[in-house]
């Protein structure tokens, strides 16, 4: 039973409800819009299909409770205590969750869409098939966290932990997980076209069947990754680590992985047509003899330097015709591909 001052206010949107206890309260399909609930003790009320929109719960605990199908476009719920609550469908639009812990709580299906969740704890968290577009999860804690299906295009995920993350057929293209760190996620079957994964360290993640096409994974750590089956094409991976992994039947169609260090890793049936792979150490010979069913174009720049001048000759405009002396035709050609 609610106290009735405190009913009253809830209806007026007092400010004297801030830092109020409501723990265990029935707000059931309250209109709370816009109410001052900055600091209030929520925990396990039942606010499912509550109208919280535009709401100030900054700081307020709501660790445990029903928020099912509750409406909180726009709701200020910085630093507030989610964990364990259940979020399931609720329309989280716009809302500002920047430092909030949202460890263990529910948030199948949700609309985060042009969220703030910066900084925020979302441990061991349920965000299959969530609305996550353009929502912005810079610095985020998001281990062992379930994103699989979950919608990601435009996402800001900046150096946000994801070890051991399901992110298995999301959809995160031109998203940035620049500095992420994706160690044992699994990716498989994801999108992320045009995304920038630059200095993202992916050390025994699981990307097969991964569309990475036009994305930025320069300077990423790909050690022990399987990546088989994977669409590379167009993508940007110069100083990559490919340590111990498996690119089997990957399509690296026009990528760029100058001066990329690649060791023990298996390339077997892949697409090198037009690939970058200058300061590498895996020139044309190395590759077809370790790996004949490789695929590879005229313009494909091996680890070679007779054959980087080939290329660049190939390349030029007009075209020069090949020969030993050809590169004294360009003046300072030979020298520049030397260094």
């Amino acid at each position: 039973m609610i106290d009735p001052k405190i009913l009253s206010a809830l209806h007026n949107f007092d400010t004297e409800l801030v830092g109020r206890s409501l723990a265990r309260s029935n707000l059931t399909g309250f209109n709370l819009s816009g109410a001052h609930l900055a600091g209030s003790d929520l925990s396990s009320a039942d606010l499912s299909q509550a109208d919280l929109t535009e709401a100030d719960l900054s700081g307020a605990c709501l660790s445990g409770a029903d928020l099912y199908r509750s409406k909180l476009c726009a709701a200020v719920m910085v630093g507030a205590d989610l964990k364990n609550a259940d979020l399931t469908l609720a329309d989280l639009r716009g809302v500002n969750l920047s430092g909030a812990d949202l460890s263990g709580a529910k948030l199948s299906g949700v609309d985060l869409s042009d969220s703030n969740l910066s900084g925020a704890t979302l441990e061991c968290i349920d965000l299959y098939e969530a609305n996550l577009c353009r929502a912005n999860l810079s610095g985020a804690v998001m281990h062992r966290a379930n994103l699989s299906f979950a919608r990601l295009e435009g996402a800001k995920l900046f150096a946000a932990n994801l070890q051991g993350a399901r992110l298995a057929g999301c959809e995160a293209r031109g998203a940035c997980l620049s500095g992420a760190n994706l160690t044992n996620a699994k990716l498989d079957g994801a999108y992320l076209i045009k995304a920038d994964l630059s200095g993202a360290n992916f050390t025994g993640a699981s990307l097969t069947d991964v569309n990475l096409e036009e994305s930025d994974l320069s300077q990423a750590e790909l050690v022990q990754v399987e990546m088989t089956d994977v669409d590379l094409s167009g993508a940007l991976m110069p100083w990559v680590r490919l340590l111990g992994s498996d690119l089997s039947g990957t399509c690296l169609v026009e990528a760029d992985l100058w001066s990329s260090v690649i060791e023990k890793t298996s390339y077997a049936g892949a697409d090198l047509s037009g690939t970058n792979l200058a300061r590498t150490g895996i020139s044309r010979e190395k590759a077809l003899t370790e790996y004949p069913d490789i695929k590879h174009s005229p313009n494909t720049r091996w680890d070679d330097l007779q054959d980087m001048i080939r290329v660049e000759l190939l390349n030029s405009d007009p075209p020069l015709p090949p020969g030993r002396f050809a590169a004294t035709r360009r003046p300072g050609l030979y020298d520049r591909l030397r260094r």
